[in-house]
C-alpha cells in the first residue's frame, strides 16, 4: 500500500493509506467475483484494526500532552467529534479507550494492533474497566483477548461484563440522584429527550405530567371530534402537558393571566426581503410557518435590525454589561459560541469584549462576540485573538499563528438570503 518514500514519514504514509483506500473505494467492486470479495473484505477489516489501533495511540498521545487545548482552544474528545464527524459522547468514550488501553489494558492495545481483536473489542474492555476493577481485569485482558475470535461478540461481550462485575463486587453504588439526566438535541425542527429520572424526581414529574395531560386529553378530544379526526394518544396529551408546564414556570405563579402571562424567550430571525421567512436564532433552523405563525401571534417583539447576510445593525447602547437588547442581537448573529469547532448554544456563553472594558472596549455589537466560558477562558490567554469577517464568521488565532474558522453563521445567513420556495 506504501511506496518506500513515505517510510518512517507518518504524516505522507497515512495519506497513502487513506489515497490507496479511496482508489479502491471507487473501484467497480461488482466485477471482482466472488473468492476476491471474501478476500478483499477480510483484509480491509484487517486494515481496519490496524487504522483504529493507530487513532488510539495518537488520540492517547495528543491527549497526555494537551496538544488540541494548546493549538486550538479545544479539548482532545470535542476536536476529534469535529475531525470524525461524531457526536461528543462518542468521542469521549473513544478517547477513555484511548486512554485506558494506552495505561492499563496494554494487552488489549497489542491485540488491537496485531488484529487479533476489533475496536468494538476495545470498547467493551475499555467500559467494563474501572478504577476498583483495574488491576484484575489487566490480569486477565490478555485471556479475554485470545479467546475473542473464537466466540460470538455478544457471549464475549457478556462474560467481559460478568468478569467486570465479579471483580467489582460492591460495585460504584451511586447515589440515585446521579442517575438522573436529561439530554436534548435539534433534528430538523423536531426537539428530542432523552434521558432517566429516579427517585422523587421520577415520582414529581410523572405525577405533575399525568395530572396535566388528564386536562390536556379532553381538551384535545374535543377538538378531534368537532373535526372529525382521529382520538388522540395519551403521548400526545403529554407532549401538550409538557408544553403548558414549561409555559406556567417561565411565567412564575401569579392569579391572573394578565398580569403574570406565560412567556418563552425565543430569537426568530425575519429577513425583510421575506418577513414571512422565520429562522431560530439559536440552531439555523427555518421555522414551520404554523409555528411561525403561533409564536408571533402575541409576542412582546423586540426588533434587531440586521444586514442582508443577517448581522445586526444596531441592538442598543454603551453599556458596562450587555443588556438583554445587545444580547438578542448578539444570539441574532452569533447562534452560540464563536470559537470555532465549538456548537454551545447561546444559553450557555457570555458577552466577550474584541477590545476589553478597561482598554476603552465599548459595550456595543461591533466589540462584542458570543463564547462559552470555556472559550471565554481560552481567548483571555496570552496571544489569543479572535476576528470577524465581512459574511459574519469568526476566525480564531492561536499563539502559533494558526487561523481557525468558524463555519456557525453559514448556515444561519443561508436560511435568511436564499429565494423563497414559491
Amino acid at each position: 500500500m506504501f511506496d518506500g518514500e513515505a517510510d518512517g514519514d507518518p504524516v505522507a504514509m497515512a495519506a497513502q493509506a487513506a489515497c490507496a483506500l479511496r482508489g479502491l473505494a471507487a473501484a467497480e467492486a461488482a466485477g471482482w467475483g466472488g473468492d476476491a470479495l471474501l478476500e478483499v473484505v477480510e483484509s480491509l477489516e484487517a486494515a481496519r484494526r490496524a487504522l483504529d489501533a493507530t487513532v488510539l495511540h495518537a488520540l492517547a498521545t495528543l491527549h497526555r500532552a494537551g496538544t488540541c487545548d494548546e493549538a486550538l482552544g479545544l479539548s482532545t474528545s470535542s476536536w476529534y467529534a469535529r475531525t470524525a464527524g461524531v457526536g461528543v459522547g462518542a468521542a469521549r468514550r473513544r478517547l477513555s479507550t484511548a486512554v485506558k488501553l494506552a495505561d492499563t489494558l496494554t494487552d488489549a492495545d497489542d491485540a488491537l494492533t496485531r488484529g487479533e481483536v476489533g475496536i468494538h473489542h476495545a470498547d467493551e474492555l475499555a467500559g467494563a474497566t474501572n478504577v476498583r476493577n483495574v488491576d484484575d481485569m489487566a490480569a486477565v485482558v490478555g485471556d479475554l483477548c485470545a479467546a475473542a475470535p473464537n466466540v460470538s461478540f455478544s457471549a464475549w461481550t457478556r462474560q467481559v461484563r460478568a468478569l467486570g462485575e465479579l471483580f467489582d463486587p460492591d460495585g460504584p453504588r451511586p447515589d440515585d440522584d446521579a442517575r438522573n439526566r436529561l439530554a436534548m438535541s435539534w433534528s430538523g425542527d423536531s426537539l428530542w429527550l432523552r434521558g432517566e429520572l429516579v427517585g422523587d424526581i421520577a415520582l414529581t414529574v410523572r405525577t405533575a405530567l399525568d395530572a396535566a395531560a388528564d386536562r390536556c386529553l379532553d381538551g384535545l378530544a374535543a377538538d378531534a371530534r368537532a373535526a372529525g379526526a382521529p382520538a388522540p394518544t395519551r403521548a400526545r396529551a403529554r407532549a401538550e402537558a409538557l408544553h403548558d408546564l414549561c409555559r406556567v414556570s417561565a411565567a412564575g405563579a401569579g392569579p391572573t393571566l394578565a398580569r403574570h402571562r406565560a412567556t418563552a424567550d425565543v430569537t426568530l430571525l425575519l429577513p425583510a426581503v421575506d418577513p414571512a421567512r422565520a429562522l431560530d436564532a439559536t440552531t439555523g433552523h427555518l421555522v414551520p410557518d404554523a409555528t411561525g405563525r403561533l409564536l408571533l401571534c402575541d409576542p412582546t417583539l423586540h426588533p434587531v435590525a440586521t444586514t442582508y447576510e443577517g448581522s445586526p445593525l444596531d441592538a442598543g447602547r454603551d453599556h458596562r454589561v450587555a443588556t438583554p437588547t445587545i444580547i438578542r442581537g448578539l444570539v441574532a448573529r452569533d447562534g452560540g459560541c464563536t470559537h470555532p469547532g465549538c456548537d454551545a448554544p447561546p444559553a450557555w456563553c457570555d458577552a466577550h469584549h474584541l477590545r476589553h472594558w478597561n482598554n476603552d472596549g465599548s459595550t456595543v455589537l461591533d466589540n462584542l462576540c458570543l463564547l462559552c466560558r470555556r472559550h471565554h477562558r481560552v481567548l483571555h490567554r496570552p496571544d489569543w485573538h479572535v476576528n470577524p469577517r465581512p459574511d459574519g464568521t469568526w476566525t480564531a488565532t492561536t499563539p502559533h499563528g494558526r487561523t481557525l474558522r468558524s463555519e456557525r453563521r453559514v448556515l444561519l445567513s443561508a436560511g435568511l438570503t436564499r429565494a423563497p420556495d414559491r
